[in-house]
């Protein structure tokens, strides 16, 4: 779930995503939102290709603390991506990178 374009912790299953593999990474697709507030879609997907790229060694790596970390800005357009949805898939993201996929939450240090 997201405060204002933040990843908040939260208990999520990833197994049924298992570790995640750059191409997984950029072939995910989101609900869209028609008229409700979401994310960017290009927002979105300029990240996306930014984490493959760094999870296949193309470019600096990536810490789950960075994938958290990262703000979408919330906007009320038609084709919005799901603000849940994305939020989920940054967690599963950020649980490959600690090496955990589990249903528990992964406490950093």
């Amino acid at each position: 779930m997201a405060v204002f374009g933040r990843i908040r912790p939260r208990s999520h299953d990833c197994a049924e995503h298992g570790p995640l593999a750059p191409e997984d990474v950029l072939g995910k697709l989101f609900r869209v939102h028609r008229f409700a507030v979401g994310y960017d879609p290009e927002e979105v997907d300029d990240f996306l290709d930014a984490v493959a790229a760094a999870m296949a060694g193309y470019t600096q790596p990536l810490t789950a603390w960075d994938i958290r970390q990262h703000e979408f800005v919330n906007q009320k357009r038609r084709g919005a991506f799901c603000p849940d949805d994305v939020d989920e898939f940054l967690e599963c993201i950020a649980r490959t990178l600690e090496g955990s996929t589990g249903p528990y939450p992964v406490v950093e240090a």
